[in-house]
């Protein structure tokens, strides 16, 4: 689940700001500040990854309030880079594409311009933009599919275990 909320939050940090925020100038600069700020919004907004996972089941009620704060973690992550306009709550396509320029891995740089269309959402602001977005992360890119497969399958197996002692 780490690395859903990961990629989550780097969809939510890749748009660069001008303005009062961090200025980066290469991958790794991005990606310490996405883990950074990911750490800071799960604490600040009390999420339970695991409450995260649940929601991401097929058979889960996504209105209910206990998965308020995992659709909020990406836009969470988005404001404190500068990513996601605080007072519009849109996602900045412009910057994403600036910032897809600095990767420097090819698998990331191609998993990156296949989940552009997430960030084009016109509809959705602040937090109601954040469970969208993973859908859309999740319908394009095969590298957060495969990430979240891994994560749910070692977390059963963990379960299982816990059950076998």
């Amino acid at each position: 689940m780490l690395s859903i909320l990961l990629l989550s939050c780097f969809v939510g940090c890749s748009v660069l700001s001008v303005n009062a925020y961090d200025t980066y100038y290469n991958q790794s600069q991005v990606m310490d500040a996405s883990i950074n700020y990911m750490f800071t919004c799960l604490s600040e907004l009390q999420i339970n990854p695991d409450v995260c996972k649940e929601m991401l089941n097929k058979n889960t009620d996504k209105d209910d309030k206990k998965f308020d704060g995992c659709k909020c973690l990406g836009p969470c992550v988005g404001k404190k880079m500068g990513t996601m306009n605080a007072e519009t709550g849109k996602w900045d396509l412009e910057r994403f594409k600036t910032l897809t320029d600095l990767l420097e891995s090819g698998a990331l740089k191609d998993e990156a311009k296949k989940i552009e269309e997430c960030v084009k959402d016109e509809v959705n602001t602040h937090c109601n933009a954040g469970y969208p977005m993973v859908l859309c992360i999740m319908k394009h890119s095969s590298m957060a599919k495969e990430m979240l497969q891994n994560y749910m399958d070692s977390n059963e197996e963990s379960n299982e275990q816990k059950g076998d002692q």
